[in-house]
């Protein structure tokens, strides 16, 4: 094998060097499946992540991403599956007549994986935002919105957290139905500006970890519960639920989802640029009436030269 480089990168084969090359790329063809399966593996795993949380997003559409990286999949499936089979025999000339276009599929398919990754990076903060947004806003229709006070209620046992920054942010807002408050006493003295506040969270506020009952009504009234300091053991989590997001879509899924993606981009853009060489040097060895002879195999774009041996114009300048 000999490496030429210059504006053009060549590498001249011989048979044994393809049949090695192609077993090389047989086996990545192979892996190139099972990371396409991969793929839409991630798109169901992001779309199961986000859907739940659906009525409460704001802006956010959690369905193209997944769309895109399940496309991706069932084309890389497609396009490594006939790789796979031309790559078993690749020497006969009615196969090698499809490596051109094959090879242009398989980087096409780089390329969009690679683009597909850097979505999932930059759908990090976006995911925020929608979600910073939403879940306020479906704080504020907790109390009259069944579907938003379901999602509210999802996020903050799922993800441990209560309210967005802290559970005193659901102290300012009025989201408890006065239909359901027994104490019209207590409605009288809590309401501010005609409307119900109290130092009460939602239920699925309450940390299971805590070792007494859950205190969630009158959180910040110590004289309302029994041998109880709010300063030091509160039974509902401190966190806010934007930061329990941030730290699962941020650091955690979207980010180990994209490294993952951009990844697999990678080694299909190296499947392609091996596949190119081979092709080039058998039709590089072709053009001189023998398959199993050398050929030079080319890189980059380029039109494919005739295999002109430097021994033989050695020889002749010998003479």
């Amino acid at each position: 094998m000999r490496v030429k480089k210059g504006k053009q990168v060549s590498i001249t084969l011989r048979h044994p060097g393809r049949n090695r090359l192609a077993t090389l790329l047989l086996i990545l063809s192979v892996v190139g499946v099972l990371t396409s399966i991969t793929l839409i593996s991630v798109g169901v795993v992001i779309h199961t992540a986000v859907k739940p949380f659906a009525a409460i997003l704001d802006t956010y559409d959690g369905l193209y991403l997944p769309i895109i990286l399940t496309a991706l999949g069932v084309a890389g499936i497609a396009v490594h599956s006939l790789l796979t089979f031309l790559l078993l025999d690749f020497t006969k000339e009615e196969r090698a007549d499809y490596f051109g276009k094959v090879c242009l599929a398989v980087l096409s398919c780089a390329a969009l994986t690679m683009v597909a990754g850097i979505i999932c990076f930059a759908h990090i903060r976006e995911v925020r935002s929608s979600f910073k947004a939403g879940i306020f806003n479906g704080m504020k229709n907790y109390q009259n919105n069944t579907e938003m006070k379901s999602a509210v209620d999802e996020v903050q046992i799922r993800y441990q957290c209560c309210g967005v920054k802290g559970y005193e942010d659901w102290f300012t807002l009025e989201w408890i139905n006065e239909t359901y408050v027994a104490d019209k006493e207590k409605l009288k003295k809590k309401r501010t500006n005609g409307a119900y506040k109290s130092d009460d969270v939602p239920f699925s506020c309450c940390d299971p970890g805590a070792f007494r009952p859950c205190i969630h009504d009158a959180v910040h009234t110590n004289s309302h519960h029994f041998n109880y300091d709010h300063t030091k053991n509160v039974t509902i989590y401190k966190t806010g639920c934007l930061v329990s997001i941030k730290n699962y879509f941020g650091p955690g899924l979207l980010f180990i989802m994209g490294i993952v993606i951009c990844s697999i981009a990678v080694m299909e853009a190296a499947l392609g640029g091996g596949l190119r060489i081979l092709y080039t040097s058998l039709e590089s060895a072709t053009m001189t009436g023998d398959e199993f002879g050398p050929g030079t195999g080319i890189l980059l774009p380029g039109q494919v030269q005739e295999y002109d041996d430097p021994r033989a114009a050695d020889k002749t300048n010998n003479k």
